[in-house]
């Protein structure tokens, strides 16, 4: 599956805010770009780039070696490729799908493009629009090797170095998803302890000052935790989950008194006692993720 990124066609489809860049971007390096969008004059903007609109999916696909999927989500891919036009079209091209959704989602798309002889990628990004086509934007990928490998310089004029994470097309949703919810994480527990602080009387800029600290702590801190779940080392040397446990309570009940939201605090303190009761009161905090992995019945 060999190509000619000098020269390669890449089809964009769906001309949203990041469709948009991803179509921009190439254009910028030089490839010859096809566009769908069902809003057409969403495409206005891209024409300063030699962009061609193509008036039906099938002919976009039709139009290139690689076709780029942009859209709001998986069920709307699946729309806008049902039909034996289409599927005739894409036939011995690479489909790189960039549109968010579950690995579940991934894999079934997978399978519906082996069984039209559709080479597969499913990739996700990690930037916003403004960063495409830049080393700013990080952008992985999952699915068939021979099809990373082949599209892998065309992919390059999308972000930094491209990284493959595997053949499972749904490992890049699911490394996507880690993290999103990682950093949804710390944005919410950001505000949270700025609430506190505001609901006390304490300046922002003493809260920003503090919450810094810990933002420059947290690599060395998550490094440690890894190696502790990797090595299943859950022991309590410096302080026991019950204490950890206790430390939770006693916020989620300061918070109820100041009046500030008490879901998150009482979400770690709801996982700390589940932990506890399970056996693990004199372990560490890393015990919690005995209880993290173990859905609930």
């Amino acid at each position: 599956m060999a190509m000619d990124t000098a020269a390669c066609a890449v089809t964009t489809l769906g001309l949203g805010r990041m469709g948009s860049a991803l179509a921009r971007a190439m254009g910028r390096a030089g490839h010859t770009v096809t566009v769908w969008n069902r809003t057409v004059s969403r495409a206005v903007p891209l024409r300063d780039l030699g962009v061609v609109v193509a008036d039906s999916v099938a002919s976009a696909c039709a139009s290139s070696d690689v076709v780029v999927v942009s859209v709001n989500d998986y069920e709307t891919t699946r729309e806008l490729l049902d039909g034996d036009a289409v599927a005739s079209a894409l036939r011995g091209r690479v489909l790189v799908q960039l549109t968010s959704g579950t690995p579940s989602q991934a894999r079934e798309l997978a399978e519906w493009a082996a069984e039209h002889g559709v080479a597969y990628i499913d990739g996700k990004i990690v930037g916003y629009p403004s960063a495409i086509g830049t080393p700013d934007a990080v952008i992985f990928y999952a699915g068939s090797a021979a099809a990373f490998d082949a599209a892998k310089p065309l992919l390059a004029e999308l972000s930094g170095d491209p990284v493959y994470v595997g053949d499972d097309p749904g490992q890049a949703a699911t490394i996507d998803g880690a993290l999103i919810i990682n950093m949804m994480s710390i944005y919410v527990a950001n505000m949270v302890g700025r609430a506190m602080c505001e609901a006390e009387g304490i300046a922002p800029e003493t809260w920003g000052l503090f919450s810094e600290l810990m933002l420059a702590a947290a690599p060395a801190l998550v490094g440690d935790l890894n190696a502790l779940l990797e090595r299943k080392d859950f022991s309590g040397d410096e302080a026991s989950l019950t204490t950890w446990a206790h430390g939770a309570d006693l916020i989620r009940d300061g918070l109820a008194e100041s009046g500030v939201d008490t879901t998150l605090a009482a979400c770690i303190a709801g996982l700390a006692h589940r932990t506890i009761e399970r056996g693990h009161g004199g372990d560490g905090f890393a015990a919690i993720y005995e209880t993290v992995t173990t859905a609930d019945s």
